[in-house]
């Protein structure tokens, strides 16, 4: 009987934690079907004033969604069988192949582990620009299809395959490229699917991180991306009581509700640009 309220305690507990971590997602539910403005209003209430499910259409419309997740497939897929192929090759020759400097020449591999990817984003966009692969499949797959890291994991697991296994095979007559497609990667499935999972989700993490450094400007029609039609905007108020447009000629809101443009209205800069006066100006 004194097992009970713990047990029904330690329940009540974990639906706490689950409905903690369940709350971003219901937060981001709750705001997309809200209108826009009221999504940075103060304070903020969980249901807007009306349900808006036409906003998935309009995001839809917005941008190409469905070919940023086309995109996002093919480059994973193709990324990943890439990395999956040159990892284990070159794991395998690391692990039993014996050639005159294996060791150091492993030891440098690994070190590139160190250099941050920062340092090669532009070498990588000159030599992309080089071999004419800017804005190309390849040049998204194949500078990544050759990985350290993956090659460490491949090689620290094909270490644990058993050599008799591949010596007896050797009495057989098999040859190097027969063990290792029948004996050693059967044999390590499970490092090829932890390596398939890793590459997968960066290169995935990695195309969804992209575009978010770039600024986008809603109301240019040069921008390359679907021009949405005033019809479907909204104005934007900010929680300190200004408000903008997403069709401004400018990105610049107006901490004013006053200097809200009306509909159809391009308003004008509402700054100049700051110019030098002389003396007797003062």
């Amino acid at each position: 009987m004194s097992r009970r309220p713990t047990k029904w305690l330690s329940q009540l507990l974990l639906t706490v934690v689950a409905l903690g971590f369940l709350f971003p997602f219901i937060w981001m539910m709750a705001n997309a079907l809200k209108p826009s403005s009221e999504v940075l209003a103060l304070p903020p209430s969980l249901i807007g004033s009306t349900v808006r499910w036409q906003n998935f259409p309009e995001a839809l419309a917005y941008l190409p969604f469905g070919r940023f997740m086309l995109n996002g497939v093919i480059v994973s897929a193709l990324g990943t069988i890439a990395t999956l192929i040159t990892s284990a090759m070159a794991g395998y020759a690391f692990a039993r192949l014996q050639f005159r400097g294996r060791e150091a020449t492993f030891l440098l591999y690994l070190g590139t582990l160190m250099i941050p990817q920062e340092v090669l984003v532009v070498p990588m966009f000159v030599l992309m620009t080089k071999l004419q692969w800017v804005n190309s499949y390849q040049a998204l797959i194949l500078p990544w299809a050759f990985t350290a890291f993956g090659t460490f994991l491949l090689r620290q697991f094909f270490l644990t395959v058993p050599k008799e296994l591949e010596e007896a095979a050797n009495i057989d007559g098999a040859g190097y490229w027969r063990r290792f497609a029948t004996i050693v990667l059967p044999l390590g499935k499970p490092a090829l699917g932890v390596l398939a999972v890793f590459t997968f989700i960066g290169l995935e993490q990695l195309l969804v991180a992209a575009p978010g450094r770039q600024r986008h400007r809603p109301g240019n029609r040069n921008a390359g991306t679907e021009y949405v039609p005033r019809s479907v905007r909204q104005p934007m108020v900010l929680p300190y009581g200004g408000g903008c447009r997403i069709d401004a000629a400018d990105d610049t809101p107006s901490h004013r509700p006053s200097e809200i443009p009306r509909q159809g209205h391009r308003p004008q800069r509402t700054w100049r640009a700051l110019r030098s006066r002389s003396p007797r100006e003062h």
